[in-house]
């Protein structure tokens, strides 16, 4: 993977990049938010894989983790994760905070879910080269 070899990478700086550029939407071990998958675990993906899943975001996208948008009778817009509908109404987890909120059935004119990630494209070309490899020995290391 590019010029930066297997001894070059440094998962301590891996570790501040992930805190910076990461670690608003996905937690791993104590650190970050519930908005995006919890990175926990992820070594056992291989490096293929979460590469993959870094550069193409949108190719293997959790259902939970889909965005829908809420179209109240009013016109105002609601964006949420993880839509639970019942007949009082929807409840979507956040995209900023992880928490749920809820909307009555009485105030919605429309539900629509996305297939999309709420990753944005493009992620690795927002880092130099070393970043990404750090960022990488962090997240497949211990």
């Amino acid at each position: 993977i590019g010029a930066y070899g297997e001894a070059k990478r440094d998962p301590r700086r891996g570790a501040e990049v992930f805190v910076a550029h990461c670690a608003a939407c996905h937690r791993r071990g104590d650190v970050g938010g519930n908005v995006g998958p919890n990175l926990d675990g992820l070594a056992a993906r291989g490096l293929g894989r979460v590469v993959e899943d870094i550069l193409d975001p949108g190719r293997n996208v959790d259902p939970l983790f889909r965005l829908a948008s809420v179209t109240l009778r009013d016109g105002e817009v609601r964006s949420g994760f993880n839509p639970r509908r019942d007949p009082a109404g929807v409840t979507l987890a956040d995209p900023a905070t992880g928490r749920d909120f809820r909307i009555p059935s009485g105030e919605i004119a429309r539900v629509e879910q996305s297939g999309a990630s709420a990753m944005p494209t493009g992620f690795e070309t927002s880092l130099p080269e070393r970043d990404f490899h750090d960022l990488l020995a962090f997240l497949l290391g211990p």
